[in-house]
């Protein structure tokens, strides 16, 4: 009868009247890029608005081009709570827009949820080609163990939480090339940044720019803050501040 029940509930009707209404939208839109986005829920039309209407990460994205126009060499990427692919498909579009060199470049992204990572595949990998694109399933945080993880179909809140679903972590320093400097580390990992950040003070200091999404509630954002500063970079460059969170830009000073 319980299991009857939530089949039958207000909110499971809801979710499927939902899902069902994003499937005959479908929305897309090709970019003058030729980067063609597709759309099929909520939370994916939010983050569309956020990166390729409002262009939140645009001075993010200009860090990097500085970075690679005075570096000889190539350079990272990272991308960490990689989420369907957006953001990396706002840094290629950005390069393109630029007319910068996609070969100077490797991206290298991470996403816990296995679901979300299959679409990342579906939507990211084959706009590349170059760049070249690298995608690692797995938690972000520590460098090894599993932890509970928590997702829904606002997925943009999926998060470390509990103990059910267990993911295991992936040890971010060892998946990518040691030798190539990162001109731009996005972290977007929903209340585990802080643990990343004192886990990884090595990648900090390979790092020119790094883009970071504080959770208030979730972590202490003060040492957040305290711990990229130390890696010498000056204080942040606020892109968006709401209640409980912020996305802030930290780059050398």
């Amino acid at each position: 009868m319980s299991g009857r029940h939530r089949f039958l509930s207000r909110s499971h009707w809801r979710s499927v009247a939902t899902d069902l209404l994003w499937r005959r939208l479908s929305p897309s839109w090709t970019l003058p890029t030729d980067l063609r986005i597709d759309i099929t829920c909520e939370a994916e039309w939010i983050i569309y608005n956020d990166i390729f209407v409002d262009r939140e990460y645009e001075t993010a994205f200009a860090a990097m081009e500085s970075f690679l126009k005075s570096h000889n060499g190539n350079a990272l990427v990272l991308d960490l709570g990689a989420n369907v692919g957006f953001f990396t498909a706002a840094t290629i579009d950005y390069m393109r827009r630029r007319e910068l060199d996609a070969m100077a470049l490797e991206i290298y992204a991470f996403e816990a949820s296995s679901h979300l990572a299959e679409r990342f595949r579906e939507r990211t990998l084959p706009i590349a080609k170059p760049p070249v694109i690298h995608l690692k399933q797995g938690l972000v945080g520590r460098r090894e163990g599993s932890a509970g993880f928590s997702e829904g179909d606002f997925h943009i809140g999926n998060r470390v939480h509990g103990t059910e679903n267990q993911v295991v972590y992936i040890d971010v320093e060892k998946s990518i090339p040691a030798d190539l400097p990162i001109a731009l580390l996005k972290c977007d990992i929903e209340g585990s940044e802080e643990e990343f950040l004192e886990t990884y003070p090595a990648l900090l200091q390979r790092s020119h720019a790094v883009l970071m999404e504080l959770h208030d509630e979730r972590c202490n954002t003060d040492r957040c803050r305290q711990l990229v500063q130390e890696a010498g970079f000056a204080p942040s460059t606020m892109i968006k501040r709401m209640k409980t969170m912020s996305v802030e830009l930290f780059t050398r000073s």
